[in-house]
């Protein structure tokens, strides 16, 4: 978990079942927060606490006007 500068705030590794707790800092607003979940096998997911997409959607982002 990090805020939105990127510093780390928290790291968990998760069980067997692919649940992990992170324990969050209580002065940090929870919408500056973002989660990155890596796998060896896939590429690393960015993520709101509230599980939305943290990357910007450039298809959006190009042609909204269009």
């Amino acid at each position: 978990v990090s805020d939105r500068d990127g510093k780390t705030l928290g790291q968990a590794t998760t069980d067997d079942y692919g649940n992990a707790g992170v324990p969050l800092p209580a002065d940090v607003p929870p919408e500056t927060l973002r989660v990155t979940v890596e796998h060896e096998d896939y590429n690393p997911r960015h993520m709101g606490l509230d599980g939305s997409n943290a990357a910007v959607d450039l298809r959006t982002l190009l042609y909204k006007g269009s």
